[in-house]
């Protein structure tokens, strides 16, 4: 299968970038391409793809078209947030939405299940949040604790914005970790949890509902360290949240039953 996937940024990317490296080890043909530097007719010519993937963010009306020249071809469109209109509607376009719950975050398995630390992110707790939050103000004084991100905390603890590649050494270089209460706070708690390290997640009600109260705190003033369960969630985490399960579960969906057992099948190996 030729599969076709179109660069994003932030989140998505990420989740493109560990669909990418699953679709490899089950021995598929896997190209991304940039819209900024090839339209998609292009792209689509010189590749022909069985499969387009795509975030709802960087999709126009051209997909329509695309989807009606090239009918044989199935087109996933992929929401991370709430839209006033609907998407194009066509029969062979797939629509699927982290928000409501088609699909969940997913942690890379060749990127966070071993990673290495490093001195110069090493603490007992770390946090990363694009915003700051003057809740945490008096929590952060508490622990020998370093914040990443480009939120510009006041404090000597806010480190800076880190690249996608440190990620994996942000989170081996800590005891513990933090997340928020966004659903890509999720991503992270997922992330932490698969490199074997506990995340705690304030106010996640996505985390919540999942892993019941593992790891879940709503009072800032109240929060205490804890691993109780912590082997049970990991377990989970990596049974259902890597990115080889989450491409079995989309690929159902899309009605691509005998490529997803194909990635069911490597992610029971792992």
């Amino acid at each position: 299968m030729k599969v076709l996937l179109q660069k994003s940024i932030g989140f998505m990317q990420d989740e493109l970038s560990a669909w990418a490296r699953s679709f490899v080890a089950t021995e598929h043909d896997v190209l991304f391409f940039d819209i900024n530097q090839k339209p998609i007719f292009d792209a689509f010519y010189e590749i022909n793809p069985d499969l387009f993937i795509l975030n709802r963010n960087d999709a126009d009306r051209k997909i329509f078209d695309i989807s009606q020249k090239y009918n044989k071809c199935k087109i996933l469109v992929v929401e991370d947030k709430n839209y006033e209109k609907d998407f194009i509607i066509s029969k062979n376009i797939y629509k699927l939405s982290y928000l409501n719950k088609d699909i969940y975050p997913c942690f890379d398995p060749y990127v966070f299940k071993i990673c290495d630390p490093k001195n110069n992110f090493l603490s007992e707790v770390n946090y990363i949040s694009s915003e700051f939050s003057k809740e945490y103000l008096n929590f952060v004084n508490n622990f020998d604790m370093k914040i990443f991100g480009n939120g510009n905390w006041p404090t000597a603890k806010y480190v800076g914005k880190i690249q996608e590649h440190e990620k994996k050494h942000v989170v081996a270089s800590c005891q513990y970790s933090l997340c928020g209460s966004s659903y890509k706070d999720f991503k992270w708690f997922i992330e932490c949890v698969s490199c074997n390290k506990i995340c705690y997640a304030y106010k996640n009600e996505h985390i919540k509902e999942i892993f019941l109260n593992a790891f879940c705190f709503n009072d800032i003033n109240k929060f205490e360290i804890t691993t109780n369960n912590f082997l049970d969630v990991r377990n989970n985490v990596l049974k259902n949240y890597s990115s080889h399960k989450q491409l079995y579960n989309i690929l159902n969906k899309i009605e691509l039953e005998s490529e997803a057992k194909k990635c069911l099948n490597v992610a029971q190996k792992m």
